[in-house]
C-alpha cells in the first residue's frame, strides 16, 4: 500500500495530484494510506488514475 504524508487532517482530502514520475506507483482502484505529518491521523482512500 502506498503511503502519502500531508500537512493537516487527511480526512478532509478530496483529491491529490501526483507527478507523472510517481504515477507508475499508483494503480487504478488500489488503496492509498494518507497520513498527517504529525502522525496523529490517517485514512485509507481508493485511488483513481486518470
Amino acid at each position: 500500500m502506498k503511503v502519502i504524508t500531508i500537512p493537516g487532517d487527511p480526512h478532509s482530502v478530496n483529491s491529490l495530484m501526483v507527478t507523472k514520475t510517481d504515477l507508475e506507483d499508483f494503480h487504478d482502484h488500489d488503496y492509498v494510506r494518507i497520513e498527517s505529518a504529525d502522525g496523529n491521523h490517517s485514512v485509507e482512500k481508493r485511488s483513481f488514475v486518470w
